[in-house]
């Protein structure tokens, strides 16, 4: 069971998401493809954001168990999104 108590004003809230580029990710990583996908999808946002800086720092950046999956620029794709919050967990 989760709580969540409700905000008296909604608030925007601005976040970095991260997107594959699943068809270069396909050629690079064939059959672990979909488990790429799922380790970029599970990321929460300081791990998105750690991976962004990574990838711009080094050029390289790692997801996936261990870090056993590298990814370049080219792979992912970093944008920001605004939400409306009308209550936290």
């Amino acid at each position: 069971m989760n709580a969540a108590e409700r905000l008296p004003e909604p608030i925007q809230v601005e976040r970095v998401v991260v997107e594959a580029n699943k068809k270069l990710l396909g050629p690079k990583f064939k059959t672990d493809q979909k488990k790429v996908v799922e380790a970029l999808e599970s990321l929460s946002e300081e791990e998105v954001l750690a991976l962004q800086s990574s990838i711009e720092s080094s050029g390289v950046g790692k997801v996936g168990p261990d870090g056993c999956y590298e990814l370049t620029a080219d792979l992912v794709k970093f944008s920001k999104e605004k939400k409306t919050v009308v209550e936290t967990k």
